[in-house]
């Protein structure tokens, strides 16, 4: 595993979706190919 994101979002039911692909963007331009997201 490359890295572990905890992500808080409590009140943030409508921004995840939006959140969870601008991340996994993020981490393949990165190069990062193993993580882990938990939204808590």
């Amino acid at each position: 595993m490359d890295i572990s994101l905890i992500i808080p979002v409590l009140n943030e039911r409508e921004n995840i979706a939006q959140l969870y692909a601008e991340l996994v963007g993020v981490l393949a331009d990165e190069g990062l190919a193993e993580y882990e997201i938990i939204f808590v």
